[in-house]
């Protein structure tokens, strides 16, 4: 083989290279941290309960630009007492991606606190590759015993209705 020819061939292989690499690998544009971050949580809540302090808040299903997010990965709900810092206090994995039906309410029972006592709570959201949502709104609560069922509110009686001709009940 002559070295015309193999300098032929190496020429070949390079414009067929060059070709080719521009259609390999990422095919967007990079897009700024804050574009895929989860939207912030903004109805975080918190009530006493018999076990701690019940927390509640609702499921973000969009990034913070407004498109719709597949990859929560999980919550990390954050404590602090009083006007101490706050900390970590659990992380709340999400396994449901990939069911059609997603849990659209979160709750969350803190165990680990006492009466009398004032907490402040916030909730951030993750995902899979590590974005992390701004802080939620702050949640605050004096834990104290949760009230009596029934308490301040009315009790079921039995129904006062009369039943209508051909509904299947019998009137009294």
């Amino acid at each position: 083989m002559s070295s015309r020819a193999t300098a032929f061939g190496v020429w070949l292989v390079l414009l067929v290279g060059l070709a080719c690499w521009p259609g390999c690998g990422i095919k967007t544009r990079p897009r700024p941290p804050e574009d895929v971050r989860p939207e912030q949580i903004r109805d975080l809540r918190a009530k006493p309960v018999a076990a701690g302090i019940e927390l509640a808040w609702t499921r973000p299903d969009k990034y913070q630009n407004g498109d719709r997010m597949r990859d929560l990965s999980e919550f990390v709900l954050l404590r602090g007492e009083d006007r101490e810092p706050m900390t970590e206090v659990a992380k709340l994995p999400i396994t449901d991606q990939q069911r059609f039906q997603q849990q659209h309410h979160m709750l969350l029972t803190d165990k680990g606190t006492l009466m009398n006592h004032r907490y402040r709570y916030q909730v951030i959201s993750l995902t899979s590759d590590g974005y992390q949502s701004l802080p939620s709104n702050e949640a605050v609560l004096i834990r104290t015993p949760p009230p009596e069922p029934g308490a301040g509110h009315l009790t079921p009686h039995a129904s006062a209705t009369k039943s209508q001709p051909g509904d299947g009940a019998q009137a009294p």
